[in-house]
């Protein structure tokens, strides 16, 4: 007789699943995220082919072939349409805010627009096309005008009810999302600053013009409009100023300014009033500091005598004049904050006369952990 062999075998060791990437790798828990992975981690690839497939399977003959035949940022660019029609593909609801027939609607009106002008414009040329390497300002430009056109998409979405959750988004949050340059920031602002400027004079004054020109809207509907530009152009300029913020001085005035505040305590940033504090190297041989206490909504205004300017030991600021320091609680900071950060002492004193809430005369230059570093100056 054989013996058998009554060891047992070994199983083999499981191999490691591959992480999953691209389209597989979306959340789905949240449509609002599943679009956020769309436009920020997404191939454009696979948002072309999600939006060709799309127009491939809703239409036919020439309406197929016109709508296919648009430029390609058509087809890369799009989103928004993209991560409303997949995530209907993979059979979820859109949520209560978002009405995905309307997103599909317009993109496809838009595809066919694009098409339509290509079409008209098309040359018969057959020359090769030479390339170019690109400026540092167009690159800029192309950047700006990239951001500008994510934005257009959502008001978009606004002025047609395809998106009505406005109050939720913030063009602050975006720029920081993509890491956008003050420049073009700047660039952003600019572009929507006469819109403000002209929905303004509409809602304001009610001029004629502007009146027929906006009939289409409701009075309402024109004060949302309004708001959410307003929202824009103000993010934009508290983005610029947490940008500037976040640049460490040239020169220091004084060479030992990095060792003065290794112990400060402050406030880096605040997500609720959208602030990021100046280098603290700065406040070191400033004669004037402006800051902002989050907390008890407390704007402060040091001011030193000394030639030398401020010192810092600690976490206290050394050489005010508590003749001309002085501190305030602001009622309205979201709308108040932009003008200690931006404006000249004498035009902060003019609007400090205005503020209703009494002026606090006893600082005694301590700064804490809910402490803004807003504004160091010369003067």
């Amino acid at each position: 007789m054989v013996a058998r062999n009554t060891q047992k075998r070994k199983k083999a060791a499981p191999l490691p699943r591959k992480s999953r990437t691209g389209l597989a790798a979306a959340p789905t828990k949240n449509f609002h995220v599943f679009q956020d992975y769309f436009r920020l981690d997404l191939d454009k690839k696979e948002i072309a082919s999600i939006l060709k497939t799309y127009i491939r399977d809703t239409f036919k003959g020439e309406e197929r072939k016109l709508l296919l035949s648009a430029p390609e940022y058509m087809y890369t660019s799009q989103y928004g349409p993209a991560a409303s029609i997949q995530w209907k593909n993979l059979g979820h609801e859109w949520p209560e805010k978002w009405d995905g027939v309307k997103s599909a609607n317009l993109y496809i009106e838009n595809v066919r627009s694009a098409a339509l002008k290509k079409l008209e414009t098309q040359s018969d040329s057959d020359s090769p096309i030479v390339r170019q390497s690109k400026s540092p300002m167009e690159i800029v430009r192309e950047r700006s005008s990239e951001f500008i056109a994510e934005v257009e998409e959502v008001l978009d979405l606004f002025y047609t009810g395809v998106y009505v959750d406005v109050e939720n988004y913030s063009v602050y949050n975006e720029m920081i999302k993509v890491d956008l340059s003050a420049v073009s920031a700047k660039h952003v602002m600019d572009y929507y600053t006469p819109l403000k400027e002209e929905l303004e004079e509409l809602i304001n004054k009610k001029t004629p013009d502007l009146v027929e020109g906006y009939s289409h809207l409701s009075t309402q509907k024109r004060k949302a409009y309004l708001k959410l530009i307003e929202l824009i152009v103000s993010d934009c300029e508290r983005f610029i100023l947490s940008k500037k913020a976040k640049r460490a001085p040239s020169k220091p005035k004084v060479k030992t300014a990095d060792k003065q505040i290794i112990k400060l305590n402050y406030a880096k940033d605040s997500a609720e009033y959208k602030l990021t504090s100046i280098n603290p190297t700065s406040i070191v041989g400033a004669t004037r500091l402006y800051t902002f206490n989050v907390k008890q909504r407390v704007l402060t205004e040091y001011v030193t005598q000394l030639p030398k300017g401020f010192e810092v030991k600690g976490s206290t600021l050394q050489g005010i004049d508590p003749n001309l320091s002085r501190a305030i609680r602001l009622r309205k900071p979201e709308e108040q904050l932009s003008i200690f950060m931006t404006k000249t002492p004498t035009a902060i004193n003019k609007f400090w006369s205005t503020l209703t809430t009494k002026t606090i005369d006893n600082v005694n230059g301590r700064i804490n952990n809910d402490t803004i570093l807003l504004w160091a100056l010369d003067k």
